[in-house]
Parts: structure tokens; C-alpha cells; sequence
């Protein structure tokens, strides 16, 4: 299992926003003042405010599943 993260920035390189992916498989971003929301892929709060997905990253998750995974019981 993965835990991974989407970096956006701006035209000129620039780093400006991140999300990152729920065990769920959403993804989570907190957009400005307002609450965090959910969506279905990193690209779905790509704007001129927020920039371009320019990097995911991704590292063990570090969190065990709550449900069996292929080859455990």
C-alpha cells in the first residue's frame, strides 16, 4: 500500500498546492479558507489558482489496511 501526494505549480515552476490520496482512494485538498474536499484525481482541482499537476509521489504507507489484502489473511 502507497501513500501518495500530488504537487501543482505554477506556470513558472513554482510550487503552490498539494493533495494527497485517502485510503478510500480520493483524494483530499484543502482550497483556500474553505474545508477540505474530496475528488476523484489530482487533476480535478488543476486552475490557474492552483497550478498543474507537476509531480506525484508516492512512499510505503506506513498505516496497515484495515481489510485483508491479496496474499494476507
Amino acid at each position: 500500500m502507497w501513500e501518495k501526494v500530488a504537487i501543482y505549480a505554477r506556470k513558472d515552476g513554482v510550487p503552490i498546492h498539494a493533495t494527497r490520496q485517502l485510503t478510500n482512494g480520493a483524494w483530499t485538498s484543502k482550497l483556500g479558507k474553505i474545508e477540505d474536499i474530496q475528488h476523484e484525481k489530482p487533476e480535478d482541482v488543476s486552475s490557474e489558482s492552483y497550478g498543474e499537476v507537476v509531480r506525484i509521489m508516492r512512499r510505503p504507507s506506513v498505516i496497515e489496511p484495515s481489510f485483508p489484502t491479496e496474499g494476507n489473511p
